[in-house]
């Protein structure tokens, strides 16, 4: 990668002018597919999926998986790869986009486009892999339990989309808790289960109602709104409400500057941290910070500071 950006820089290209660079071998090079802050290596050539998905790791994206059950929500197992609408996912034509979770994430999607349901109705979401019009919502945010949130959304672009809505569920945070898991990852539900891991048929059908049960939540697909770009209606009952959704608070690295990066000797961590949701019912702030330090092969701590309850946190 360092060689390819020094050719590149000899014939004269503004190669630091940009925040990310790709590099495809010449055929017959031995190489693999790998992805290190905004620089993306490719051994055998490219195609739209491929590049969406490789650079979408580079803007710390993770997988789209599915879960594969026999009851929706039941006992099952993760599937990587498993959306398969999604560009991180098993998307591989020019139809294929984000997750409107992930697009959330990324700040493409902002709270002004996502309505956060906290009490029982009827919304209409647009069809989020076209351009927004003004106003328009792309998603529905649910809050399933203390760890989770249910997400809704509509695509036009697929046949097997357009008359239903997808119903994926995710950690309300971005943070790692362990090397071995990434709460980033998003897991498409299968609204036809008795299709097996067959996950093409995963949206909930107009007149269809997805229920959980255990978090009071159901979820009805009422039809299209016949606009221009389309709509969805889909009416949201909570039959046990619960609080609202308690937004992750921001934290950033003040040392090290860079959230990854490769110690030797004694290190210093230091971190600021903020609560978005001060001032409203959940503002409870932050009393306290504690850092951990995890094995690759382990998820339990191996190291733990003393608990931190003054800035700066250290």
């Amino acid at each position: 990668m360092a060689d390819a950006i020094l050719a590149a820089k000899a014939t004269g290209s503004h190669v630091d002018a940009y925040d990310f660079h790709l590099v495809i071998p010449i055929p017959g090079m031995k190489g693999n597919i790998g992805v290190h802050g905004g620089k993306v290596w490719l051994n055998g050539g490219a195609n739209v999926a491929l590049l969406a998905m490789e650079f979408g790791h580079s803007l710390d994206s993770a997988h789209a998986n599915a879960w594969k059950s026999s009851s929706i929500i039941g006992s099952g197992e993760e599937v990587e790869y498993g959306n398969p609408f999604d560009n991180l996912g098993g998307g591989t034509n020019n139809k294929a986009h984000y997750n409107t979770r992930m697009k959330y994430k990324l700040g493409w999607l902002t709270d002004s486009d996502i309505i956060t349901v906290s009490q029982s109705g009827t919304y209409r979401i647009q069809a989020h892999d076209k351009s927004l019009a003004a106003g328009g919502k792309a998603a529905l945010r649910i809050k399933g339990n203390a760890q989770e949130n249910y997400w809704v959304e509509f695509r036009d672009l697929f046949d097997l989309t357009r008359n239903g809505a997808l119903i994926m569920r995710g950690y309300n945070s971005w943070q790692y808790y362990n090397p071995s898991f990434s709460p980033q990852q998003s897991l498409l539900l299968d609204m036809t289960p008795s299709t097996f891991g067959e996950f093409g048929d995963a949206a909930l059908g107009i007149g269809k109602t997805f229920t959980d049960p255990s978090a009071g939540i159901a979820i009805k697909v009422l039809g299209k709104g016949h606009t221009t770009p389309e709509t969805l209606d889909i009416q949201v009952t909570l039959t046990n409400p619960s609080s609202p959704i308690d937004v992750t608070p921001n934290l950033s690295f003040v040392s090290p500057t860079n959230e990854v990066s490769v110690f030797s000797g004694n290190a210093i961590f230091q971190v600021t941290a903020s609560d978005p949701d001060v001032g409203t019912i959940n503002g409870d702030g932050i009393s306290s910070v504690v850092f951990e330090v995890y094995d690759t092969q382990s998820e339990t701590p191996i190291l733990s500071s003393p608990v931190i309850s003054s800035h700066p946190y250290a």
